[in-house]
């Protein structure tokens, strides 16, 4: 796909990355999943499946880079910020719109001192000024992206 992206005259690619057993109880970490699309028979099991590991992310990363396509992430907790910015030297996080009014997660990026683009999807005017606030406090570089967080989509949004 970051080939085909490339072909397409993309500029850069998002990939996600969480540490999905510090972002779930262990109650519904553990809990049956029987989804037909299910990749495992626990919610954490599933999860686990559909994680980039640090192998895959390696090889993703390459290729962006073979195809002068810049290589980002959504990071989803902080060891998941860590990782990404220690070991991959990511230029830029993406923040998903449920991180959005995450104080502590958005302050230990910023301290990375790369820029963030910040999804806003799910949340009213008052929230994403509360977002704005916050990282404009704390210094961060950042962009917002408006984005629509449930479908279909009312015309009116």
């Amino acid at each position: 796909m970051i080939r085909k992206a490339a072909e397409c005259g993309a500029d850069a690619v998002k990939v996600q990355k969480r540490t999905n057993a510090t972002l779930y109880t262990e109650r519904f970490f553990n809990a049956p999943y029987a989804s037909e699309s299910a990749f495992a028979p626990t919610y954490g099991e599933h999860r686990k499946a559909l994680e980039l590991g640090v192998g895959e992310i390696q090889t993703l990363q390459a290729v962006a880079r073979d195809e002068g396509v810049m290589f980002f992430s959504t990071a989803f907790d902080e060891e998941a910020a860590t990782l990404l910015n220690d070991v991959f030297n990511v230029p830029a996080f993406k923040i998903a719109s449920g991180s959005l009014l995450d104080f502590k997660l958005l302050r230990h990026i910023a301290k990375f001192k790369k820029p963030m683009i910040v999804s806003t999807g799910g949340h009213d005017a008052e929230e994403v000024c509360t977002a704005v606030d916050f990282l404009t406090d704390i210094g961060a570089q950042f962009a917002l992206l408006h984005c629509i967080a449930s479908y279909p989509t009312n015309p009116k949004t």
